[in-house]
């Protein structure tokens, strides 16, 4: 059976699309475009609505502590229907190339998207921050540092960025003040 939504606006994981027509046979989307032009059992007209292709967790860790990337967590999501997850701060020792290179190489229809925020930039008892040889994101200590973690994420790879600010902290004071 072939269904044609037309009209749509399309929330995919990196994306938002106006007016899409989308092409589903037999529960799977086989055509996404401007118009289609194809013949259809069944024709929707989802203007003022949103299609989204499956379901996005907005919070998780691909890892944790020096333990392996977890491939069976992203493809457990993607059978799972979950097109998309948002890495919310990588917490390992890994280097920033191997981990986006570890994502670029898991990013086919077997695994979830994801959107990762890099690893946290974070202030002396901030969140994210550890302790000593245990920490695990950018430790920053002044504006300066802030804004050039920040740049540095950016060029890595991060599509978002998860700051940790301690309440107490004078960078955690400094920041509400001037904008990093």
């Amino acid at each position: 059976m072939k269904i044609l939504l037309r009209n749509a606006r399309l929330l995919d994981a990196t994306y938002e699309y106006e007016k899409q027509d989308v092409l589903i046979k037999d529960e799977e989307i086989i055509a996404v475009a401007d118009t289609i032009d194809q013949e259809a059992d069944q024709v929707l007209d989802l203007t003022g609505y949103t299609v989204m292709p499956g379901f996005i967790n907005a919070h998780i860790h691909v890892t944790m502590g020096d333990g392996p990337f977890r491939e069976d967590v992203l493809r457990g999501f993607a059978e799972k229907g979950v097109c998309m997850v948002r890495d919310m701060g990588y917490s390992c020792k890994t280097d920033v190339v191997e981990y986006y290179s570890w994502l670029r190489d898991h990013s086919s229809a077997d695994y979830t998207q994801v959107v990762s925020v890099g690893r946290f930039v974070a202030c002396p008892g901030g969140y994210g921050a550890g302790h000593g040889e245990d920490t695990t994101g950018v430790l920053i200590t002044t504006p300066e540092e802030a804004k050039a973690a920040v740049r540095a994420q950016v060029r890595s790879g991060s599509k978002a960025i998860k700051i940790g600010l301690g309440a107490m902290s004078k960078i955690g004071r400094a920041s509400c003040r001037e904008r990093v």
